[in-house]
């Protein structure tokens, strides 16, 4: 027998045996049970003020975000218009913190309610 045969041979056993294995883990009276883990995450914004939001899941309907975002913008340049010089200058620096929460009452639905403060 070549390698490749063995290990398909292997391979369809396990999968075998794995799901013999499942289908006598749970007793059919019996519902599955909900997992209650906490979810956790991290998103990277990229438009006009760039930043970074980290998520918290409370609880299935509720979740808490904490966000940053930093902008920081620089012009000195000059172009001339109609025979005329223009001076162009100008700064922007623009930070921004934020704690958010959003409540989503219904099970089967995108709707939620979202609130929150931030500080530029």
């Amino acid at each position: 027998m070549n390698t490749k045969t063995t290990l398909s041979v292997l391979l369809f056993c396990l999968c075998l045996a794995s799901s013999v294995g499942f289908a006598q883990d749970a007793p059919e009276n019996k519902p599955p049970k909900a997992k209650t883990a906490h979810k956790l995450g991290l998103s990277l914004n990229l438009g006009t003020t760039p930043g970074i939001d980290l998520a918290y899941a409370i609880s299935p309907k509720i979740t808490t975000r904490l966000g940053f975002s930093y902008f920081k913008y620089n012009v000195n340049s000059t172009t001339t218009t109609s025979d005329e010089e223009v001076k162009l200058a100008g700064d922007v620096d623009m930070a921004m913190a934020g704690l958010s929460f959003e409540y989503h009452p219904f099970k089967k639905s995108s709707f939620k309610l979202f609130g929150g403060a931030s500080y530029i």
